[in-house]
C-alpha cells in the first residue's frame, strides 16, 4: 500500500510539563556518568574530608560553649590555638561564643578552596566534555529537536547534569558537614549563631560550580570529539595555575590581574568575600599572628574583579553554547 503525507505531523495529545523534560535529559545524563567507575571512586574521596572536618567543627561547638567548663575545654582551646592562632584562641577564655561564626567561616574557607577545588577540576573533566560533544558527533540534535524541546530546556538538561555532580562534591557535603555541626552542639545556640552559614555554602557552590559548569560545556559544544573538550579544560586549569604562580611566586609580581590566571584562586577569592573570612577576624582585636592570618586570606586582586571574571567566563560560556545549540535549527 502506499504511503501518504511523509515528514513531521503536529502532534494533538498532552505533553509533558518544561521541567520534566528537562530532567529526563539530566537523569539521563547521571545515569550515563555514573557508568564510570573514576568518577564513583573520585565522589567518594570527594566525601572523604568530612571524617576530619566533622570533628574539627564538633571541636570547635565544644570550646565556643560558654556552659563548659573552662578545665574541661582547655585541652581543646590549645588545640585551637594551631588553627586559629593566639589572638582568637585567646577570646575562648573571655568570650567563646564571638569565636564559633568565624571558626565556622575559616573552616569553610579551607574546606571549598582547598580540597573541593582539586575535586571539582576532577569531576568536570569526567562528565562535562562528552555532554555535548557527543550530540555533535552523533546528530543526536536531530532527535532532540524534532521532539517538543526548546534549547532552553536542552541546554538546562544537559547544565542540570554537571551541576548535579559537583553539587555532590560541594553542597551536599558542606550541608551534610553543617547538619552534623548542629547536631553535634551541646545547644541550639550554635544554630541561631550559624543560620546565615547555610546561604554562605549555597553561595560559595555556585561560586564553584555555575562558571565550571558553563566553561566545560562551551568546550564540548565546540567539538565532536570529548578528548578535546578536556585537553581544553585541562589547558585552562593547569597552564593558568602555572602562569599564576610564575608571576605571583617567581617574578613577584602582584598585579591585581595576575590572580585572575588561576580559576582556582579567583574563586578562592570569591569564596573568602562570601564567607566574610577577614571581616570577621578584623573584628576580634589585632594581633601579630592575627596579622598574619588576615594576610593569608588577602589577595591583591579585588573581590569584585573577581566576581566580574568569574560573570565574564559564565556569559562567554552561554553565549557560544547558544550559538553551537542553535546551529542545527538556524535556516
Amino acid at each position: 500500500m502506499p504511503i501518504f503525507e511523509l515528514g513531521y505531523r503536529s502532534w494533538t495529545g498532552t505533553l509533558r510539563p518544561p521541567a520534566a523534560r528537562v530532567w529526563a535529559i539530566t537523569k539521563t545524563g547521571i545515569a550515563l556518568a555514573f557508568r564510570s567507575k573514576i568518577l564513583k571512586r573520585i565522589v567518594f574521596m570527594a566525601w572523604m574530608p568530612l571524617l576530619y572536618f566533622a570533628p574539627l567543627f564538633f571541636g570547635i561547638g565544644y570550646v565556643t560553649d560558654p556552659t563548659r567548663d573552662l578545665e574541661k575545654r582547655g585541652f581543646l582551646v590549645g588545640i585551637a590555638q594551631a588553627f586559629l592562632g593566639e589572638t582568637i584562641s585567646a577570646r575562648l577564655v573571655t568570650d567563646p561564643e564571638s569565636v564559633r561564626p568565624v571558626a565556622w567561616s575559616m573552616a569553610y574557607h579551607l574546606y571549598y578552596s582547598g580540597f573541593q577545588a582539586f575535586f571539582t577540576m576532577l569531576v568536570a573533566a569526567i562528565v562535562g566534555p562528552p555532554l555535548i560533544s557527543q550530540d555533535v558527533r552523533t546528530k543526536a540534535f536531530l532527535l532532540y529537536f524534532s521532539k517538543p524541546i526548546t534549547r532552553v530546556e536542552y541546554l538546562l538538561g544537559k547544565s542540570g547534569t554537571l551541576f548535579f555532580y559537583l553539587f555532590m562534591i560541594t553542597l551536599f557535603p558542606g550541608l551534610v558537614l553543617y547538619g552534623i555541626s548542629i547536631a553535634l552542639s551541646p545547644n541550639l545556640v550554635a544554630f541561631t549563631q550559624t543560620a546565615p552559614m547555610i546561604g554562605k555554602i549555597v553561595a560559595s557552590s555556585m561560586i564553584i560550580a555555575v562558571p565550571t559548569t558553563f566553561v566545560v560545556l562551551c568546550f564540548s559544544s565546540l567539538t565532536s570529539d570529548g578528548r578535546y573538550a578536556l585537553m581544553g579544560w585541562f589547558s585552562l586549569c593547569l597552564i593558568g595555575e602555572t602562569t599564576y604562580h610564575l608571576f605571583w611566586r617567581l617574578l613577584k609580581i602582584r598585579e591585581p590581574w595576575v590572580p585572575l590566571f588561576s580559576l582556582r584562586e579567583t574563586m578562592r577569592i570569591g569564596i573568602e568575600r562570601v564567607l566574610n573570612v577577614q571581616g570577621q577576624i578584623s573584628v576580634l582585636g589585632v594581633g601579630k599572628d592575627l596579622q598574619r592570618q588576615l594576610e593569608s586570606y588577602s589577595s591583591t586582586c579585588p573581590p569584585e574583579l573577581a566576581f566580574g571574571y568569574l560573570a565574564g567566563l559564565f556569559l562567554v560560556g552561554l553565549i557560544v553554547l547558544w550559538h553551537r545549540i542553535s546551529a542545527p535549527v538556524r535556516i
